[in-house]
């Protein structure tokens, strides 16, 4: 699970925009693709918990000796080192894999949410030869304690 330490602000949120990904098509060799990215829900034990599907393309398998970056308003916030989410998976996919679906829960701190505040939560892969994909985003609103 990825944690970060930024303020943010979230009681129940609404999804209001999604940049979802890119096709393959005219995407550099070899460079890891995010080709969707969607926000799935919250967790109903604890609405801090935001839950996220992340569909990637990378064609010479080697992202997972690489690293997941979670962005906040475009800045870097927290790094995972991709094996860890590669062995996270049920069931866990294989170190060399070249297409599949990653499932990531971020915990936001708690600390000082406000209704209507909006935030942008994006991801950022790299993979073992430091090739970057794509960053797509989310934009989520606070709408309202526990609602």
């Amino acid at each position: 699970m990825m944690r970060f330490v930024k303020r943010l602000i979230v009681m129940s949120l609404l999804a209001l925009a999604a940049c979802g990904g890119e096709s393959a098509e005219g995407w550099e060799e070899g460079r890891p693709l995010i080709t969707e990215m969607v926000y799935l829900q919250q967790s109903p034990r604890d609405p801090y918990q935001l839950m996220f599907a992340i569909a990637f393309l990378d064609s010479d398998g080697d992202l997972s000796g690489g690293k997941l970056h979670l962005l906040i308003e475009g800045d870097i916030v927290q790094t995972t080192q991709m094996s860890e989410v590669f062995t996270k998976q049920v069931p866990a996919l294989p170190a060399t894999t070249t297409e599949g679906e990653l499932e990531v829960t971020v915990t936001l701190d708690k600390s000082t949410v406000v209704e209507g505040d909006r935030v942008e939560l994006g991801f950022q892969l790299i993979d073992a030869a430091g090739e970057e994909s794509n960053q797509p985003s989310v934009v989520l609103e606070a709408l309202a304690p526990g609602g």
